[in-house]
């Protein structure tokens, strides 16, 4: 299962999620359909692997 994570502050959100004990997949956000991706390691979720992404600037979610 995969669920997405629309936040505003990419860097900050990973940060406070690593903090909580959450391991990442990628040490730098990778650009995606609609801009920065970062993913959450689905162990770190019992299985549901969160993926964490900031839309660019001046695009909105469902563009």
């Amino acid at each position: 299962m995969l669920l997405p994570v629309r936040v505003d502050a990419i860097e900050e959100e990973v940060k406070a999620l690593k903090e909580q004990g959450l391991q990442t997949l990628l040490d730098k956000p990778t650009t995606g359909k609609f801009g920065a991706v970062r993913f959450v390691y689905p162990k770190s979720m019992h299985g549901v692997q969160i993926e964490v992404y900031q839309p660019e600037v001046g695009r909105s979610a469902q563009s």
